[in-house]
C-alpha cells in the first residue's frame, strides 16, 4: 500500500516537473471568434478566429487561449498543448452539423480547462469529448448534451489522466474502456 502511494506521488511530481519545463518554452496563441481580422496571426492583437487554426499553427507545449464566444467547430488535438477558455466561463464549443466527436484528443499531455462544450439536438453521435491518449487533464469544463444517447467524455485506453471539477448535464456521463 505504501509503495503504491509512493509510486503515485512520484508520478505526480515527475508529471509536474515535465509540465513545468514544457511550459517554460511555451508560446501563447490567441483565438477570438469575434475578431474583425480574418487573417490573424495568433497574437493577442490579431488572434485567429478558429480553434482548429490555432491548433494547426501550434507547436508541442504551446498554450492556446480562447476568448469568450461561440465556436461552431469540431476540434482534433494532435499535439501536446493546453487549450484554455476564458475565466468568465463564456467560451463555448459546439457544432451544428452531424459529427462523431466535438473534441477529439489523440496526443498525450494535453490539458483542457475552462470551456463549455455543447451538443445541439442529435448532431453529436458518440462523445462530446473523446480521449485516446495518455496524461490528459480535463478540468473546469461544463458539458451540456441535448441527448441522453451521447457520452459527455469517452476515455478510450487513456491512462494516467485527470478528469476533475467538471459539470456534466443531459448525457450518458463518462465512459471508460481499457483505461
Amino acid at each position: 500500500m505504501h509503495a503504491r502511494r509512493f509510486c503515485f506521488m512520484l508520478a505526480v511530481v515527475l508529471i509536474t516537473l515535465v509540465a513545468t519545463l514544457m511550459l517554460s518554452e511555451a508560446k501563447v496563441i490567441y483565438v477570438d471568434v469575434k475578431s474583425p481580422y480574418p487573417k490573424g496571426d495568433g497574437s493577442i492583437d490579431l488572434p485567429y478566429r478558429s480553434i482548429s487554426k490555432a491548433i494547426s499553427m501550434a507547436d508541442d507545449g504551446d498554450i492556446i487561449y480562447v476568448f469568450p464566444g461561440v465556436y461552431n467547430e469540431t476540434i482534433r488535438i494532435d499535439k501536446r498543448l493546453t487549450l484554455e477558455g476564458s475565466e468568465s466561463g463564456d467560451t463555448i464549443i459546439c457544432k451544428n452539423d452531424r459529427h462523431k466527436h466535438t473534441i477529439e484528443i489523440c496526443a498525450s499531455m494535453v490539458t483542457i480547462e475552462n470551456l463549455i462544450v455543447k451538443s445541439i439536438g442529435d448532431k453529436c453521435w458518440n462523445a462530446l469529448i473523446y480521449v485516446s491518449s495518455n496524461l490528459v487533464t480535463l478540468q473546469g469544463i461544463t458539458i451540456n448534451a441535448s441527448s441522453k444517447n451521447v457520452w459527455a467524455i469517452y476515455l478510450d485506453h487513456a491512462n494516467d489522466g485527470m478528469v476533475g471539477n467538471n459539470v456534466i448535464n443531459g448525457s450518458k456521463g463518462i465512459y471508460v474502456v481499457g483505461s
